[in-house]
């Protein structure tokens, strides 16, 4: 089996948080190690960078839907910032996370 590349893993984890915690009584054992693994990953970021993803992917996900993100226009607009002040800081909080990621 081929493996993911690690931005793509990232994203992975991060679209799948809302779902994680809108569902966790129901999870398989495989989606609670990942839940496990997206938790670790995000403690050993700065508070800064783990509200800021906390932002755009912790939401909660309607039953029957995988993923419920806002899009990099809203998450800007809830904070105050331009589009491209909200992406830069965005990527580099990703780009922070994908390092942890075993």
């Amino acid at each position: 089996m081929r493996r993911m590349p690690k931005n793509q893993l990232a994203k992975h984890y991060l679209n799948r948080w809302g779902y994680f915690d809108s569902h966790m009584e129901g999870l398989e054992p495989m989606e609670l190690e990942k839940m496990k693994l997206l938790y670790r990953a995000l403690s050993a970021l700065p508070p800064e960078a783990q509200d800021l993803l906390e932002q755009k992917y912790r939401l909660p996900v309607p039953e029957g839907k995988k993923s419920n993100r806002l899009t990099d226009q809203e998450a800007a607009e809830k904070l105050g910032w331009t589009v491209e002040e909200y992406a830069e800081k965005r990527i580099e909080a990703e780009k922070r996370f994908r390092e942890w990621l075993e």
